[in-house]
């Protein structure tokens, strides 16, 4: 000890001198070690000290999409509007390759969808596709009828990024990657086919060994992790001296805690509240409660029951009360302005608004103010976003469609591209279709799907109409001020 803390110690009362000596014996291995809970070191980490694991980050960011209403709507958003549909052309491939994409297109979006979600998440997507032969009838099921056989993928899942292990190589862009095995699995395999609670599924065990015997040997051979090879790894963006990539969340997740510290501090407060004091006095310093008229302050608390034989929590909400003037009851409340203010949410959720990059018109259809923005502007970002996020991702739909055309020997490559995405105001997206069908760019077909009305339908309901006009004899246009009147089959006019 310092002769400073001797020195101290020695001017104190002895009861102040030992809760001196107890509270500095808390502090004393940081100062001896030159740091304390409070250096800049440590306030720069503040919660972030266990994300120096891969599965820490992924367990975070996996956990605020699912409770935090503001990030799941923005990413949720992202991918709705990101992987919104396939628009598929036979180029040099065979026309049939339209109709074989189209038939898987339902499942295949929702991969994708799950891929950008994924992607967008934790910033680390393993997918895996298994092929394999459907007969004519497995076929007929999902629209393909003039082939007897054919390869297509019939399973698509992601792997869990939290059991993929990282390497990045010493000379060289290409990394390592790795299955942690999960335990359950090692578990099920080793057993054959019997889960940890003991139930079986011998059907999925002969499924896995067929279809993933690296894996079943892997496991037989007691590994715990196996390199996959050949993997379609996509990553969002990775720094240079990271293996893993930063997730789309990572930049939120200092201010999404602070902001759930904040919610904790405000349901303590809303708990206090609910269980706020009723004070009842009865007696005061003019008329104090003797022992004589004890009696009268059991009477009360019988009174203000509901049933003497019901417990506490069931008092009448409204209830009248017969007293004297010497009794008074009020009600003790904690301090609740803090918990009514809701300045110190404001603060918080920019940061998390400035992180994830999308704007609150996206979200909702309005500004946080009125006139203070420009929805064009505002989408450009979030828009050149969407663009990335199906770049990334495209290479799937790239391998599937490979895959297809060269296992059933379609020939030539067709053109598959998502659907644009359209972030325009309604206003000018409408006036921008009208002039694209009035120049002659558009054909009455795609003019009438923008608006969700089929061509040939209103084909036959402008014909069925147009035969009940003439049996009735009525006109087939209204007629306008200072134009002619219109004739039935391109007659001309009736005055010409």
């Amino acid at each position: 000890m310092t002769e400073e803390l001797k020195e101290v110690t020695a001017v104190t009362s002895p009861k102040l001198a030992k809760a001196s000596s107890q509270s500095f014996s808390i502090m004393w291995p940081y100062y001896r070690e030159g740091t304390t809970p409070w250096s800049p070191a440590e306030i720069d980490k503040l919660e972030f000290v266990d994300h120096d694991e891969w599965k820490n980050i992924v367990e975070d960011c996996r956990y605020y999409y699912k409770r935090d209403p503001f990030v799941a709507t923005v990413i949720n958003k992202i991918v709705d509007l990101s992987i919104n549909d396939l628009v598929v052309h036979a180029g040099d491939a065979r026309d049939s390759i339209i109709s074989i994409v189209n038939s898987i297109k339902t499942p295949l979006l929702l991969f994708l969808r799950n891929a950008a979600l994924e992607y967008l998440t934790t910033g680390l997507v393993v997918p895996e596709i298994t092929f394999d032969e459907l007969s004519r009838e497995e076929l007929h099921t999902i629209g393909i009828k003039r082939w007897n056989k054919m390869i297509l993928p019939v399973d698509m899942w992601i792997r869990d990024a939290s059991t993929i292990i990282v390497k990045d190589p010493m000379i060289g862009g290409k990394k390592s990657y790795y299955m942690e095995i999960p335990e359950e699995l090692r578990y099920f395999i080793k057993n054959k086919g019997k889960y940890q609670d003991q139930s079986e599924d011998i059907e999925l065990y002969k499924k896995i060994v067929e279809d993933h015997p690296n894996i079943v040997k892997a496991i037989r051979a007691d590994k715990k992790k196996i390199l996959l090879e050949n993997p379609l790894v996509i990553q969002y963006r990775t720094l240079t001296a990271d293996a893993y990539p930063t997730p789309y969340l990572y930049p939120a997740l200092e201010s999404l805690k602070h902001k759930r510290n904040l919610k904790r501090m405000d349901y303590s407060l809303a708990s206090r509240v609910i269980t706020a004091i009723q004070l009842i006095k009865m007696g005061s310093d003019e008329f104090p409660l003797t022992e004589d008229n004890e009696d009268q302050l059991e009477d009360l608390k019988k009174e203000m029951k509901w049933r003497e034989s019901q417990s506490d929590k069931h008092l009448e909400r409204i209830f009248q009360l017969f007293a004297n003037h010497t009794v008074t009851i009020e009600w003790i409340f904690p301090e609740v302005n803090i918990l009514l203010d809701e300045n110190k949410y404001k603060s918080v959720n920019q940061d998390i608004a400035i992180a994830l990059g999308f704007p609150r018109i996206l979200l909702t259809g309005e500004t946080e103010r009125t006139q203070t923005s420009d929805p064009e502007i505002a989408t450009i970002s979030p828009l050149n976003t969407m663009e990335r996020i199906r770049e990334s991702i495209f290479p799937i739909v790239d391998r599937i469609i490979d895959t297809i055309v060269n296992e059933n020997n379609l020939g030539g490559q067709p053109e598959v591209a998502f659907k644009p995405i359209n972030l325009m105001a309604m206003s000018d997206f409408v006036n921008g279709i009208i002039e694209l069908y009035s120049s002659g760019n558009l054909s009455r077909e795609s003019f009438g799907a923008v608006f969700g009305f089929d061509l040939f339908e209103e084909l036959i309901k402008r014909s069925e109409e147009n035969q009940m006009l003439e049996e009735l004899n009525i006109e087939e246009f209204a007629p306008v001020p200072h134009s002619p009147q219109p004739q039935r089959g391109g007659g001309g006019n009736k005055n010409a």
